[in-house]
């Protein structure tokens, strides 16, 4: 009687794992489908470039010049004299 009810627990246990593995495996070939999809649309938009870095460079390079304008702002700010009333 006992040795039927290890079989069970031992059955439940493996179709639990089953369950497991092939969840995991779903969600691994679904995000590997959004990036190979995603990757794909990325070069079809900007066939020159296959990578993330050079098409985010000039949203990169426009936050720099921002910066950079608001510091200078600021530098000449603080050097320019205060009028006296």
């Amino acid at each position: 009687m006992s040795k039927k009810k290890k079989r069970d627990e031992h059955g439940l246990s493996w179709r639990m794992t089953d369950i497991v593995i092939i969840t995991l495996l779903v969600i691994l070939v679904l995000l590997y489908t959004v990036v190979f999809w995603n990757q794909r649309n990325r070069t079809e938009i900007y066939p020159e470039s296959t990578q993330l870095a050079p098409i985010m460079n000039p949203t990169l390079e426009a936050f720099q010049t921002e910066t950079a304008n608001t510091q200078i702002a600021v530098t000449i700010a603080q050097n320019t004299p205060e009028a006296t009333p």
